[in-house]
């Protein structure tokens, strides 16, 4: 809608191009509340330049089901990012330097040059997002001016300097969904490990059973790993008992030995 909007007539080149780049900014600021991990009251309150001292523990996210985690070492390489890049970006910037980007936006810019860059590349996007938030919402950086850009406040100063634990709070369905990627990540051959899921979800909505029924992932990263080509390989892989290779051997061993 902003790209596509009408100029308006009584305003100047200059003035339109004024109320894009707020509009942009109002639109960033709303994404950002809707992927907020912390106390969604803080979030308002900082928007209209209070600091809160505390989650309210009241809202949707503090009543939630939550994991909290350690990210002290990942809140100092946050820190650094910011402050090697001279507090002037804003979170998609910091984020894509934590990450290792090679965009033309980086590059041109020098930032690939920085101690931090890359520091967090094995973290997902949004991993490194939510640890940027988590320093939001609890003070020890800001959002400055009309761009956002992230500073750092005089608490940050303690955690660089070694003192101090940083914690992330985060919803316990996120944590078992980024575990189950790492997870699969791991695997020997990610190819054949995604060819065997897509068979084992086929086999489950054709019985209509959930897919876990059929087979668990731990079993189909087993299979990746001992790569049977006969059902008596088939029956020393970790959770194939007698009555499944029966019944779905034949199946997935045409798909591993497809695979090559």
């Amino acid at each position: 809608l902003i790209e596509h909007s009408e100029p308006n007539p009584n305003l100047t080149e200059d003035e339109q191009e004024q109320v894009r780049r707020l509009d942009g900014i109002r639109l960033n600021q709303m994404r950002s509340y809707a992927a907020e991990g912390g106390c969604l009251r803080n979030y308002l309150l900082r928007y209209f330049g209070e600091q809160p001292s505390a989650p309210c523990g009241r809202c949707s996210n503090c009543l939630g089901s939550f994991t909290e985690t350690d990210m002290t070492s990942d809140a100092r390489t946050i820190l650094r990012c910011i402050s090697q890049t001279g507090e002037r970006f804003g979170i998609g910037v910091i984020t894509n330097v934590l990450r290792g980007s090679q965009s033309e936006q980086i590059l041109s810019r020098g930032l690939h040059r920085v101690e931090t860059f890359g520091a967090m590349k094995a973290l997902t996007q949004d991993a490194v997002r939510r640890r940027i938030r988590a320093l939001l919402d609890q003070g020890l950086i800001v959002e400055a001016g009309d761009y956002r850009v992230l500073a750092l406040t005089i608490d940050a100063g303690a955690v660089l300097h070694g003192n101090g634990t940083v914690m992330l709070r985060e919803d316990a369905e996120t944590t078992k969904k980024e575990l189950r990627a790492k997870r699969n990540e791991d695997v020997e051959d990610p190819a054949l490990f995604e060819a065997l899921r897509q068979l084992r979800l086929s086999i489950a909505r054709e019985q209509q059973l959930k897919p876990f029924m059929v087979f668990s992932d731990a079993t189909l990263r087993s299979m990746c790993e001992v790569r049977p080509t006969t059902m008596g390989e088939f029956l020393t892989v970790s959770g194939v008992g007698e009555t499944k290779a029966k019944r779905y051997g034949e199946a997935f061993l045409a798909c591993i030995r497809e695979c090559g």
